[in-house]
């Protein structure tokens, strides 16, 4: 087992048992392992959106990004997809923040994992990978269709929101191309270490 975690860490991999771009082939080989992660990260998730984010009118800053980016790192884009979605729906079931539940942001968490599989799943974790992958997540979802969902929801005119979401997009990008490009590199070293002790 050990060799077979060099192998993957020498061709600049970052999950051992991946066998096709959408991923869920190699999620079932190891269901418990892989269940028991997928439920951590889940958890993860719910922390980082429902206690340890900062909630206004129309903006959330938040850390969730993390555990959904890892989520669809390790198991790809499908299975990163339905853990964000379930993430989603728990929080809100668990933790309602007041508002009414609107199953288009469940739509675009589960997007977002989708997208962070789509470019980063069987992929070098390469700066220039990670800024494409989150520029794209923050053009697509948190501009767009977060920006429509608001609109729908609370009929906020979408003028006074591209304000609002422009600003949010802009300093997040840097935020998230950081800490996904050094935390999870970090992440894969000591990985690297403990295989080789």
């Amino acid at each position: 087992m050990q060799d077979h975690v060099r192998k993957a860490m020498d061709r600049d991999e970052f999950n051992i048992e991946r066998k096709s771009i959408w991923g869920v082939k190699s999620f079932f080989k190891n269901k418990a392992r892989n269940l028991t992660l997928t439920a951590l990260l889940i958890a993860l998730v719910v922390v980082f959106t429902r206690f340890l984010a900062v909630q206004m009118l129309t903006v959330r800053i938040s850390m969730e990004f993390l555990p959904i980016a890892l989520t669809s790192v390790l198991f790809g884009p499908v299975i990163g997809a339905v853990c964000a979605a379930v993430a989603d729906f728990l929080g809100m079931l668990a933790f309602p923040t007041g508002g009414p539940y609107f199953p288009g942001f469940t739509l675009s968490t589960a997007v977002y994992a989708f997208i962070y599989g789509l470019f980063l799943y069987k992929r070098p974790l390469k700066l220039s990978n990670i800024m494409a992958c989150v520029l794209v997540n923050v053009l697509v979802v948190d501009f767009i269709l977060v920006g429509l969902w608001l609109h729908i929801l609370w009929q906020i005119p979408f003028e006074a929101l591209v304000v609002t979401r422009a600003i949010k997009c802009a300093i997040l990008y840097p935020v998230q191309v950081i800490t996904i490009y050094y935390g999870f590199n970090a992440i894969k070293r000591s990985v690297r270490v403990n295989v080789d002790e």
